[in-house]
């Protein structure tokens, strides 16, 4: 049977939203692809793809324009947000087969396979074979099912990208702060991150004190204020709250669930984009050979969630980094945590065969 002419409603179109919309309609689906919001988001963040996130990437022909724009890290890339956004909206806009509701506001997903949501401000109701929810941790889709979900919240950090005008920051250093630290995400840009849980950061923020943000952690981490003060306003800054969202079953009926809607740990470099690409092509692949739709969800489930776990302790592990094991380096009263290159890198499934599944969609 697999998933041709089966009718899927994909909610969400960050970078799982549309890869799952793109691998579905590549293998034979009809795609609804709903946005709450009416454009593109603004904010902007640095990501890093891990080898298998490449791989899925690969699979649909877009590495190597993602390439270009970003900053290679060992077997990662490390790149904007809004460029992987931008190559991936390419891809769906390519797609026939995916129909798009920018401004769609979903307010109900039931396991039945309707989603109400609220279009062109009028009530609208679509009645699907399959809802995807690839709306991240504060997903609307979640609430309509079933899916045992255990959320935890903490402090988290503050990110950004500033021109790098010749700043090198390709490391992260703990200090009374927390952790801060990033990376070059593309030849004039610089991604970071600072932790926001402790009370000087956090007074500053709920102030909206930019320069006393800057000079508490000038004081902490003389390069943090270097960094800091290339921020030209608060607005720039996007604050992560911490979240770990576990789900002890990810599909419940019509509805599934991919990326952090499912499985959300906050990572120190930014947002886990490989394991919902990964989420994305497993689901499709899966579904596409199953005799059912039943069959193919529980596939997917089986295959994906013995990697999540694993993941997400590396996530929360306190000195948890880029490149694995670490070496530390005394400076001052802080830790300076300098990467070192792991010589095995850890794969949620092996690159090749998945670039090679991606690539096999549709053919």
């Amino acid at each position: 049977m697999g998933i041709t002419g089966t009718d899927v409603v994909v909610v969400g179109d960050g970078p799982a939203g549309s890869s799952v919309a793109v691998l579905l309609a590549r293998a034979g689906a009809s795609v609804t692809l709903l946005e709450r919001a009416p454009s593109r988001r603004t904010a902007d963040l640095g990501v890093v793809l891990e080898p298998d996130g490449l791989a899925v990437l690969g699979g649909l022909g877009l590495d190597a324009s993602l390439q270009r724009h970003g900053c290679r890290i060992d077997h990662r890339l490390a790149l904007r947000l809004s460029v992987l956004r931008e190559v991936l909206g390419g891809a769906v806009s390519a797609q026939p087969a995916i129909a798009c509701r920018p401004g769609a506001d979903v307010t109900r997903c039931r396991p039945d396979g309707v989603v109400e949501s609220v279009w062109h401000g009028r009530p609208s109701v679509i009645r699907a074979d399959l809802v995807v929810g690839a709306d991240g941790a504060r997903s609307v889709v979640r609430p309509g099912g079933d899916f045992g979900v255990r959320v935890r919240r903490g402090a988290g950090y503050l990110r950004g990208l500033v021109a790098s005008d010749g700043l090198v920051l390709d490391r992260t250093y703990s200090t009374r702060f927390g952790r801060f630290g990033g990376l070059a995400v593309d030849a004039d840009t610089l991604s970071f991150h600072a932790a926001a849980r402790a009370k000087p950061i956090r007074d500053a923020l709920a102030a909206g004190d930019l320069d006393a943000l800057v000079r508490r952690w000038a004081a902490a981490l003389p390069v943090a204020g270097d960094v800091l003060r290339r921020v030209a306003a608060m607005a720039d800054l996007v604050r992560d709250d911490a979240v770990r969202i576990d789900c002890a079953r990810w599909h419940d009926r019509r509805l599934v669930l991919v990326g952090d809607a499912a499985h959300a740990a906050t990572h120190a470099v930014g947002p886990d984009v490989s394991s919902a690409l990964v989420d994305a092509a497993v689901l499709a692949a899966e579904l596409a050979r199953a005799p059912s739709l039943a069959d193919g969800l529980g596939r997917y489930v089986r295959r994906r969630t013995p990697a999540v776990p694993t993941r997400q302790r590396r996530a929360e592990s306190r000195l948890s980094q880029l490149f694995g094991p670490l070496t530390f380096a005394r400076t001052g009263r802080d830790v300076e945590v300098r990467p070192r290159r792991s010589r095995s890198p850890r794969y949620q499934e092996n690159p090749v065969q998945l670039r090679d599944l991606v690539a096999s969609l549709g053919r």
